[in-house]
């Protein structure tokens, strides 16, 4: 082992049994002596590298504790993370890892946590990376010594330039070696490559941080530095290995459910890892989590969503009456916070879009009440035609530029549709039923014509209620309704899909029960008056646990030739090598994409087919998953991220729910299959 190795090895794998040879006694003296000096110049590394081992008995570690870690550690986790792939074995291997953290280096424990989501800081500090290839192609060239052919060669060879650059820096030689790169080295440095004015400043900071990398380290920062960082461990992942590390440091691992919910529920309400390392780092009792485990001003908090449900009967039969129904509006997800010198609008995404809304700032001053201190309100931002005082559809939203917005500039007008308040003059609201908070919120704000509005909603008393309301939603050019316990748990839950908020829109009462947001991750040439362009495109949803994606269908419809031409424009630059972790059936596509498109997909129905892989292992069924039937293509969300698509159990729900898939008397799912699923598709998209 070198001395740039880190000992932090020992914790990424569960521990082997030592092994005797009492019978070899003899013949292994020579082998002692060996291993005796391969033992004192190990000691002398480890000692080197800050002796970094948890003790036994779990006591104070503060004669231990350094100011930073070798970030060879971290990219040594990342490592045995990507290449192992049982879930529980993953979560051992990164808790073993936060074990050294919490303990020897408290510090870095917010800096390990977002690199472990590929990130230098919250999304909503507007803080992320994603340098362009251009610039880390230039970079590689630099270090490596490679040409631009043989760079591009490689990297269609093996699908990832981090690989390449790692594979051909390892025979570059240094006359003078660089110090070895610490964690929070290399997040400052990060910082600085982000914070540069220039490409040339950019490529000059990462050819440094570069050179300075060994081994693995340079795929993972590359990785980190493209925004394209995925090694099988997704932010699901966290909170119970989180959990684990931090109950085995304090011999409570009977409380390790416990606390990984309370993580997840912090999480969701302060999505920042700074906030949750400082309760785990001051070593406060597990009861602090939950007492103060508040929605925090200027801090965006992970929405609450919705579940589609197909009919009204669906609704009524899981609602006691009375509950409520308010309009779905189709526009962006806000949420909107406020003190008396401070304003800022964030999506449900948790991007900081204040610069984009300026018009929506001046109403909400002009709507609050004047002795209200602070709020954070919950509302949808609606692209509003003033002349004919109509609602317009969400892709003329799209259109407004995201930055650099003035008052006087607008030409897409928007009208703020709130309906929830979460929180009030210091006060966390969550916890109170949706009456009570809609109380408050009308209270604490006055409409402003055409600008700021509250959600129309009417409480249904009966099931006789509900069909005149959704009628008069879509009259009013809404998607439909939102349906929510109105009074008995009746609380606000983040970054939850719940049973106590349904949406019904007019399109499920023809088909599908809901549209599917997919990522395409491959395609096939177009033929006849698609030649030269994409004419299909094979669509993939999310395993939320390891982050992989799974084939759902191939879709053809829905695309106009121009649409077509720009896709194929952009598409071309996302072409790369098949995935590893795309799972898919055996009609491959000709080309391959990086998935980082969101399209929103509406269906028929979801079969069981051999060809497609969602949901395959919730399936269960010789090698069949959920396939989509009869897609078309309905637009892009450049509002949501990959990580925000349609997940293979949401899939697999959705295949559950309809009415041509019934339980069986042992509980078995009735299979209901479409193994010639491509002649369907091929017959659609021909009409």
């Amino acid at each position: 082992m070198s001395k740039r190795q880190s000992s932090l090895s020992r914790f990424f794998k569960p521990a082997k049994r030592a092994t005797t040879g009492g019978q070899n006694n003899g013949e292994n003296k020579s082998d002692e002596k060996r291993n005796e000096k391969k033992n004192q110049e190990q000691e002398s590394i480890e000692e080197k590298n800050q002796n970094l081992q948890i003790k036994e008995d779990g006591n104070s570690f503060a004669e231990q504790k350094v100011k930073t870690l070798p970030f060879k550690g971290l990219a040594d986790c990342f490592d045995a993370l990507e290449n192992e792939s049982g879930k529980l074995k993953k979560r051992e291997i990164y808790a073993n890892y936060l074990k050294t953290v919490i303990t020897i280096c408290p510090n870095d424990l917010t800096d390990v946590l977002n690199l472990t989501t590929g990130q230098i800081a919250p999304t909503w500090e507007g803080k992320e990376l994603g340098i362009g290839d251009a610039i880390l192609k230039d970079v590689v060239k630099s270090v490596t010594g490679l040409k631009l052919s043989q760079l591009n060669d490689k990297i269609k060879e093996l699908g990832d330039i981090g690989i390449v650059a790692q594979n051909s820096k390892k025979n570059q030689k240094l006359l003078v070696q660089p110090k070895p790169l610490t964690i929070q080295g290399v997040v400052l440095r990060m910082k600085e490559i982000l914070e540069a004015d220039n490409s040339d400043i950019k490529k000059n900071k990462i050819t440094a941080l570069l050179v300075a990398a060994i081994g693995n380290e340079i795929r993972f920062i590359l990785r980190i530095l493209k925004g394209v960082f995925r090694i099988g461990f997704t932010d699901r992942s966290l909170p119970p290995a989180i959990a684990q590390a931090v109950c085995s440091i304090r011999k409570e691992n009977n409380r390790i459910e416990e606390l990984t919910e309370l993580i997840t529920n912090a999480v969701a309400r302060v999505p920042s890892f700074q906030y949750l390392s400082e309760h785990i780092t001051a070593n406060d009792p597990f009861e602090e989590f939950a007492k103060t485990n508040s929605v925090q001003l200027f801090i965006p908090f992970r929405p609450m969503l919705a579940k589609p449900k197909k009919s009204i009967t669906d609704i009524t039969s899981r609602f006691k009456f009375p509950f409520t129904a308010e309009y779905k509006y189709d526009g962006e997800r806000g949420q909107i916070h406020f003190s008396k010198n401070k304003i800022m609008v964030f999506t449900r995404n948790l991007e900081n879009y204040t610069e984009k809304y300026p018009d929506v700032i001046e109403a909400v001053k002009e709507a609050v009440n004047p002795n209200v201190q602070s709020f954070i309100i919950d509302c949808e931002i609606v692209a509003f035609n003033r002349e004919t005082n109509e609602f317009q559809e969400f892709q003329i939203l799209g259109r407004r530029a995201k930055k650099g917005v003035s008052v006087h500039s607008i030409a897409i007008n928007v009208c703020v549709n709130v309906f929830d308040i979460v929180y009030l003059n210091g006060k966390d609201l969550m916890d109170k039923p949706l009456k009570e908070r809609r109380d408050i919120l009308h209270s604490t704000f006055h409409e402003v014509a055409q600008r700021f509005l509250f959600a129309r909603f009417k409480n249904i008393e009966n099931e006789e209620d509900i069909l005149p309301f959704f009628e008069e939603a879509i009259n009013h050019r809404t998607e439909g309704l939102m349906c929510k316990t109105l009074i008995y748990d009746a609380e606000y839950i983040p970054d939850k899909r719940t049973d106590t908020w349904y949406k019904l829109k007019k399109d499920y009462l023809n088909g599908l029960a809901d549209t599917v947001d997919l990522v395409p991750v491959g395609a096939w040439m177009g033929e006849g008056k698609r030649a030269g362009v994409y004419g299909a495109f094979l669509l993939a949803c999310r395993d939320e646990d390891s982050g992989d994606f799974e084939t759902v269908t191939k879709v053809g419809t829905g695309f106009s030739d121009e649409a077509l031409q720009k896709l194929y424009e952009h598409l071309k630059t996302l072409e790369c090598k098949e995935k590893k972790n795309v799972k898919h059936g055996d009609n491959l596509p000709d080309v391959w994409f990086e998935p980082k498109d969101v399209w929103e997909i509406k269906g028929a129905d979801l079969s069981l087919s051999l060809q497609y892989k969602a949901g395959i292992k919730l399936v269960n069924t010789e090698g069949r998953g959920v396939c989509l039937r009869f897609p078309r293509y309905i637009r892009s969300r450049d509002d949501k991220e990959v990580n925000d698509i349609t997940t293979n159990k949401q899939i697999y729900d959705l295949y559950k729910d309809q009415p041509s898939v019934r339980e069986t008397k042992d509980g078995q799912m009735k299979i209901i299959n479409n193994d010639n699923e491509e002649e369907s598709q091929e017959s659609e998209e021909k009409e």
